[in-house]
């Protein structure tokens, strides 16, 4: 599953007063709720954001909301009912100091490029954005964790980049995790990046599919990075895209193990075109690949066949092919493995 970590600003007061600032604040409010409810992506929130947002007179949500909507004269929405909204998204987002096993950080000489802080007042609201932000740099650049690569930071503005690059002198950090001891603390500088967005299209957009399958460690991993690939692959098309209504697919118990038998989940190479190989399948592109995968050697033996659903063999190179159910009900695909050139096995 992705994740998606929500800049503590997104809840404080838009820099300006309008009425148009004000239907910005609470359709990004509606939006990331709409991610949480949907299940697209697991919704995070640092575990002090409340509290800070106390010190910065930006909590409770209420009085400023009410006196925001008097000044810009905002009609579309009521003020109790955006402060419920805000504490609702507030309440239900996880904390990025449990998923990440990471409690708490102190480093100086923090730099971030570009600087998407820059913006962000008081000084304690851009602290702490800016630790999330350093948080997510270090899961992604040194840790083994396979949720990294589809992790991003939501920001409450468009941005030109997909990515920061951040560096640190990590002074102190307070973690559970076995995976950080080459962590260079100070005086050495850690540099790593973060994925940013401000929507969840531009969360996929910023992800790598092929990071995020490179890091996989179960089944479940897999179908994240094909999803990822998937939703890259109908934009790159110009293709409608939403996430839950990507085409529907399964994985087999044993499809993770075949890709690491063949080394598709370590090469390059092969990694990307059993991915590109995926997508082709699941999206019926490139048939001319596909060919019947038959109940003998025979050309004129029939195709193999469980109740309804039959099987297929695509080329992923020319010594490496995927092995799947075309779904007799529905349609949809349910991979089976990956194999070498002269294998011809599918699991029923």
């Amino acid at each position: 599953m992705l994740t998606v970590t929500i800049d503590p600003a997104i809840f404080s007061p838009p820099s300006e007063a309008s009425a148009e600032s004000v239907r910005g604040y609470v359709s990004l409010l509606l939006h990331w709720k709409g991610v949480l409810d949907g299940g697209w992506a697991r919704v995070l929130k640092c575990r002090s954001t409340p509290a800070i947002l106390v010190k910065c007179n930006c909590y409770p949500f209420r009085p400023w909301l009410r006196d925001l909507f008097a000044r810009t004269r905002t009609t579309d929405y009521d003020s109790n009912t955006v402060a419920i909204l805000a504490d609702t998204l507030l309440a239900r987002s996880g904390d990025l100091e449990e998923a990440t096993g990471i409690d708490d950080i102190l480093a100086s000489h923090l730099r971030f490029v570009p600087d998407v802080f820059a913006g962000h007042g008081p000084l304690e609201l851009r602290s702490e954005s800016e630790k999330c932000a350093l948080v997510i740099a270090i899961i992604r650049t040194a840790s083994t964790d396979p949720s990294a690569p589809g992790h991003g930071l939501a920001l409450g503005s468009r941005v030109g980049s997909h990515e920061i690059t951040v560096g640190a002198e990590i002074e102190v950090i307070d973690h559970h995790r076995t995976d950080l001891g080459a962590l260079p603390a100070a005086p050495n500088r850690f540099e790593g990046r973060a994925a940013i967005c401000d929507t969840f299209q531009s969360l996929v957009e910023s992800l790598s599919d092929l990071a995020i399958w490179k890091c996989a460690r179960a089944n479940s991993d897999l179908e994240t990075a094909i999803k990822v690939s998937i939703f890259e692959s109908r934009v790159a098309r110009g293709l409608p895209v939403s996430w839950d209504t990507l085409p529907r697919f399964t994985l087999q118990p044993g499809f993770f193990e075949s890709l690491r038998a063949c080394g598709a989940t370590t090469n390059d190479s092969l990694a990307r075109s059993t991915l590109r190989s995926i997508v082709d399948t699941v999206e019926d592109l490139r048939l001319a690949a596909t060919h019947a995968l038959r109940t003998g050697a025979g050309a004129n033996t029939g195709q193999r066949s469980r109740g309804p659903d039959l099987a297929w063999r695509r080329d992923v190179t020319y010594d490496h092919h995927l092995h799947y159910w075309q779904r007799g009900d529905d349609g949809s695909k349910e991979l089976s493995c990956v194999v070498t050139h002269n294998c011809f096995d599918i699991t029923s």
